[in-house]
C-alpha cells in the first residue's frame, strides 16, 4: 500500500468513525435517555446553630444563597419558631410569573414585598414562592432538596435527624 492510498483510508476510516460517534450522540440525546445534571441535588446552607447566629446578627433578615444551584436560581433561608431543628423554610427570591421580579424583605412589616408592585406580598415563610423542602441532618447541617421544587405554594417542612 502506498503512502497516498494510506493516508486516504486512514482519513476515511476517522469519518466514518467521526459520524459513528456524531450519530451515537444524537440517538441518545434523543432517545430520552441521557441525563445531563447541571449543580448538586441538594445544598448544604450549614451548621443551623452558625445559620441561627447569623440571622440573629442580621436582625432576622433572611439569608440569601447566590446561584446555589450552579444555575440561575437564588433563595433565601429563613427561620420561624424557636426549635433549631425545625421551623426552616427555603425559597426562591424571584416571584414566580413575574419575569425581572423579585421578593425584597421588609423588615419593618416582616414580610416580602414584589420589587415590580407592591401591593403583592409574602409572608415571611415564603408562601406563595417557589420553595425547597428542608431538612435537618445528622450533623445539624440544614439541607435544602432542590429537585423538589414546589411551585408558589410555600409550604415546605423541616424533617429534622
Amino acid at each position: 500500500m502506498t503512502k497516498g492510498t494510506k493516508a486516504v483510508v486512514i482519513a476515511a476510516v476517522a469519518v466514518v468513525l467521526g459520524l459513528g460517534m456524531g450519530w451515537l450522540v444524537l440517538q441518545l440525546a434523543s432517545s430520552g435517555q441521557a441525563d445531563v445534571r447541571l449543580g448538586d441535588d441538594e445544598f448544604n446552607a450549614g451548621y443551623t446553630d452558625v445559620l441561627l447566629d447569623a440571622l440573629d446578627e442580621g436582625d432576622g433578615l433572611p439569608l440569601i444563597f447566590s446561584d446555589v444551584s450552579g444555575g440561575d436560581r437564588d433563595i433565601y433561608v429563613v427561620h420561624v419558631g424557636a426549635d433549631a431543628d425545625a421551623g426552616w423554610f427555603a425559597f426562591e427570591t424571584r416571584v414566580p410569573g413575574r419575569e425581572g421580579c423579585f421578593a425584597e424583605w421588609d423588615a419593618d412589616d416582616g414580610r416580602f414585598v414584589a420589587s415590580c408592585d407592591d401591593g403583592l406580598t409574602f409572608p415571611a415563610d415564603g408562601t406563595g414562592l417557589t420553595s425547597y423542602p428542608t431538612r435537618v441532618n445528622e450533623d445539624r447541617r440544614l439541607i435544602v432538596d432542590l429537585r423538589a421544587p414546589v411551585d408558589g405554594d410555600g409550604a415546605t417542612t423541616t424533617t429534622s435527624p
